[in-house]
């Protein structure tokens, strides 16, 4: 959409230096444009062919038509405030039940979709090969770390699969937000005492990149709502806008 809306601009300043050829050299692309998001049936649309079929100059026609484009831009910056976003929630399960309740339940409230462990369905391939799918569906990946490594992939005893899922982000360049529980309290399956030496090394890596710290749910939900509007504004995602 991003690059509509730089697109337009574009002919806004066709248009407002029109000359007499100017108007016939990009009538259809304005046309299909407005087909393309507003619909035949628009009033834009209507005012357009009334411009189309007029019997003024071209660029009087053309200037007539930055009306029309300002109206789509408009539009289409209106809509994009109420672009939904995919959320993938990644953590170990039963040492974070509840905050990741909390997330899922703050992503929703925002007017997003959360996606994670608690959605995957029986399907006919291997459950990481399942997991890549659902996470290139998502535009934004948070990472929970709590107090447990968490069960290993088949192919690979010293990865856990929320250590995959990380990983397969970065692979793709995803914004992420990284997000480790900081309290006194000891979470419930704390698996330490058998994975510490593989879990510390995870989370070290993950400190390198800037984390935020959250001690209780509440705690969580206000760093993590801050960090998503502060990604929706500073690094927009395709998302899902209903046009």
């Amino acid at each position: 959409m991003e690059k509509i809306l730089k697109r337009i601009d574009e002919l806004i300043s066709i248009c407002s230096v029109a000359d007499k050829d100017t108007f016939n050299e990009i009538k259809y692309e304005i046309d299909q444009l407005i087909i393309d998001i507003l619909g035949k049936n628009s009033e834009s649309y209507r005012n357009f062919v009334s411009i189309y079929n007029s019997s003024l100059f071209s660029w009087e026609k053309c200037r007539r038509s930055i009306g029309i484009l300002n109206a789509i831009k408009n539009y289409i910056n209106q809509s994009m405030q109420n672009k939904k976003y995919n959320v993938f929630v990644s953590s170990t399960f039963i040492d974070l039940k509840s905050y990741r309740k909390a997330l899922a339940d703050e992503i929703v409230f925002l007017g997003h979709f959360a996606a994670g462990m608690e959605d995957f369905t029986a399907c006919g391939e291997d459950l990481e090969t399942y997991i890549k799918k659902v996470i290139d569906e998502a535009d934004y990946y948070v990472l929970m770390i709590g107090q447990r490594f968490g069960s290993p992939i088949p192919r690979n005893k010293s990865v856990s699969y929320t250590m995959m899922e990380y990983d397969y982000a970065k692979s793709r360049g995803m914004r992420i937000i990284p997000l480790i529980y900081s309290g006194q309290q000891t979470l419930e399956g704390n698996d330490l005492d058998v994975n510490g030496d593989k879990f510390n090394r995870f989370v070290e890596s993950i400190k390198k990149t800037t984390p935020q710290y959250f001690k209780d749910e509440n705690e969580l939900v206000r760093i993590f709502s801050k960090a998503l509007h502060a990604e929706m504004r500073n690094y927009p995602q395709k998302g899902w806008i209903r046009l």
